[in-house]
């Protein structure tokens, strides 16, 4: 029994190995944002892709995740050695237009019509 359970693990975690992975590491976000239509606090981030496609965002504090399908595809950006999002700046107000994720294509997960800036915050390999 043990053997078959232990057989099992094994099978899962070869054909599933992110969900044995370490959770997502955590991004500083030093303001409030907007995503898929709700308001975010500044905090710290875990941005990821769920097995189903959207991109999760997970507050680290609390247990409130916002979910938000992916507009389109950016393609693979092999600069990006940490988490890297794109915001576009209408006023004061910022969107999250883009995510960028280290070994993964980017993603287009909103965007504004009209002027607007844009915000970076990431990107870069994380300081030791």
């Amino acid at each position: 029994m043990i053997r078959r359970l232990a057989g099992i693990a094994l099978v899962l975690v070869t054909v599933f190995p992110g969900s044995a992975s370490a959770q997502s590491p955590l991004t500083k976000i030093g303001f409030g944002f907007y995503v898929a239509g709700r308001g975010l606090d500044s905090g710290k981030y875990a941005i990821e892709v769920t097995p189903a496609g959207k991109v999760a965002i997970r507050a680290e504090k609390g247990s409130a995740v916002v979910e938000v399908a992916p507009l389109k595809s950016l393609g693979r950006d092999e600069s990006v050695k940490s988490p890297k999002l794109v915001f576009d700046l209408v006023g004061s107000q910022r969107f999250l237009a883009q995510v960028w994720l280290p070994g993964q294509d980017g993603l287009q997960v909103g965007s504004v019509s009209g002027d607007h800036e844009q915000v970076v915050v990431g990107g870069a390999a994380p300081k030791k």
